[in-house]
């Protein structure tokens, strides 16, 4: 999970001073907005970082992806889900996509053998994604026989019927690696992500903007804030 905490200090001393006149004022609803927008900013620059430190790091992330397409963003087995909006708190989930591509198969496999025969098919595993990040075990029974090919040299058959248990399917620099990014990007690139778009101070231009006539109304502040947050919320809740 991604918190993103929105430290406005400056905002809501604006809006302090607004409700000395104004008691009517939705502060808490305005917060909210400005949270929503940027949670949706945060949630597609950190999509936007993830992709390119995938595909420079394909050994610890491809599991986040459908196979050889890593750092690809159409091939994400991950999405970003928005909670809700609490005051000046948003919550954002990572969650797993299943797999819908086959696994692919080795070059030792694919060369026919001294039958003439190869391996030209594979099975989709489904939780790729979940159970590599996780760092867990994949096992399943073998619905005809299955070709092997542990260290892409020797050939292991197995017959139809067979449990088939993988130890590591993802290998060792997989588990947990989506987790750490997330932790290391939190700290130290989520504020300058949603600061550095200038959301912030386009904000308190507009409350400046409407405090600078001679009167008036809350619903005038409301929209002002509101027309900013529209701007960079992107109105979903899924990315």
């Amino acid at each position: 999970m991604i918190t993103l905490k929105i430290d406005t200090k400056k905002l809501e001393k604006s809006m302090n001073e607004i409700s000395k006149s104004l008691n009517d004022l939705p502060k808490k609803k305005n917060m909210a907005n400005i949270a929503r927008a940027s949670s949706s900013i945060a949630s597609k620059k950190f999509i936007k970082d993830v992709n390119i430190y995938s595909r420079a790091n394909k050994k610890q992330m491809h599991h986040m992806y459908e196979w050889n397409s890593t750092g690809q963003d159409n091939s994400r087995l991950f999405k970003l889900h928005r909670n809700a909006y609490d005051g000046k708190t948003a919550s954002i989930d990572i969650v797993f996509r299943k797999s819908t591509t086959r696994s692919p198969i080795s070059k030792v496999l694919s060369k026919p053998g001294r039958t003439g025969k190869s391996v030209t098919r594979s099975g989709v595993f489904k939780e790729k994604a979940s159970v590599m990040e996780m760092g867990g075990k994949a096992s399943f029974i073998a619905k005809r026989t299955i070709a092997f090919s542990p260290d892409n040299r020797r050939i292991i058959f197995r017959p139809k019927g067979t449990l088939i248990l993988i130890h590591s399917p993802g290998g060792k620099l997989v588990k947990g690696s989506m987790t750490r990014f997330s932790k290391r990007w939190q700290s130290s690139m989520l504020v300058p992500a949603v600061t550095s778009t200038g959301i912030f101070i386009e904000i308190e231009k507009n409350i400046s903007r409407v405090m600078s006539k001679s009167s008036f109304t809350s619903s005038e502040v409301s929209s002002a804030i509101n027309s900013v947050c529209n701007k960079y919320d992107s109105g979903v809740r899924d990315f």
